[in-house]
């Protein structure tokens, strides 16, 4: 069947609230898009998935102004869910700064869920870059960030484009104790046959780290015109070089529902995975997520079941 009717982890998606008129502050890149700049909170993202057995979720920071403040604000939202939604935390820290271990501490002080950091390098290709910086991957203070991250037991959630990959892949050579979640398939938006060529040419390299997963996440951001066959030669690649134990599926809410809602976009990967085993597609829709963001779904079950919830 196309339907997949098993648990599910989301293992992308973003939640914030801010004061009336100030969500572009403390998101300043909400300000320029006005189907945003509201509330998006646990609440909304149930509503939303009513209809998918979502059993848990990951939380990925959204390039706040104030990140330890951003990431406290995730915290309540697990607690008001009771663990269900934002279950397991990815916050931002600058890797590069000096007192990054500092900051890490102070993040891990805020929440038990954190499990990992997220630092955009994403640039170039002639493109506009949310990264702080287009040459993070090349500093020296980034690559001792990736140190403490994987001191501390904490992953990194890396967002790039093809073009970067190969560097990256060079780079984490060097870290092979350090877990990595490839964000948003990453980044096939150039599709032409060359395009697609450095894409997964640099995914191949990616996968070569074994503590590495492909987030498949964003698909129709990429492919705004998306079709059924279209977004097929997009996951056979990434099934055939990943596999489905190494793979994740995640929403993007709310900014992919800009593209595709969110449900729309879940059915559609049901389809594409129907002809899979039941294993591989329970790998991709929950535990690649649940182990590679230690995500103990028995406790939550307890947690929910005392508070009287089904």
């Amino acid at each position: 069947m196309a339907h997949y009717s098993g648990p599910v982890i989301d293992a992308h998606h973003h939640l914030w609230r801010a004061p009336p008129g100030n969500h572009a502050q403390a998101h300043p890149w909400l300000k320029d898009k006005p189907a945003l700049t509201r509330d998006f909170t646990a609440a909304d993202f149930a509503a939303d998935f009513a209809g998918i057995d979502i059993v848990a979720t990951v939380w990925i920071e959204a390039l706040a102004r104030d990140p330890e403040a951003e990431l406290a604000r995730a915290e309540a939202e697990r607690r008001a869910s009771e663990g269900r939604i934002a279950t397991g935390l990815v916050a931002h820290a600058p890797l590069d700064a000096p007192d990054i271990g500092a900051r890490l501490d102070r993040l891990m002080q805020c929440s038990p869920a954190l499990r990992g950091v997220r630092d955009i390098v994403s640039s170039g290709a002639g493109r506009s870059s949310p990264a702080r910086r287009a040459d993070l991957l090349a500093l020296p203070g980034f690559h001792a960030g990736l140190g403490a991250l994987e001191d501390r037991g904490l992953s990194l959630d890396l967002m790039l484009r093809p073009h970067q990959m190969l560097q990256a892949a060079k780079l984490l050579e060097r870290r092979p104790g350090l877990s990595v979640a490839i964000e948003h398939a990453g980044d096939p938006w150039d599709q032409t046959a060359a395009g697609l060529s450095e894409w997964a040419q640099g995914l191949r390299a990616l996968s070569e780290q074994p503590a590495t997963i492909l987030k498949v996440s964003a698909l129709q951001c990429h492919d705004p015109g998306w079709t059924m066959d279209s977004l097929h030669r997009l996951v056979t690649p990434m099934t055939e070089i990943f596999g489905p134990e190494r793979m994740a599926w995640g929403s993007d809410w709310p900014v992919h529902d800009s593209a595709c809602p969110g449900p729309v976009a879940f059915a559609a990967m049901c389809k594409l995975t129907e002809s899979w085993a039941a294993q591989a597609r329970d790998s991709f829709f929950k535990g690649t997520a649940q182990r590679f963001y230690r995500i103990d779904l028995p406790s939550l079950h307890v947690d929910r079941a005392a508070s009287g919830q089904d």
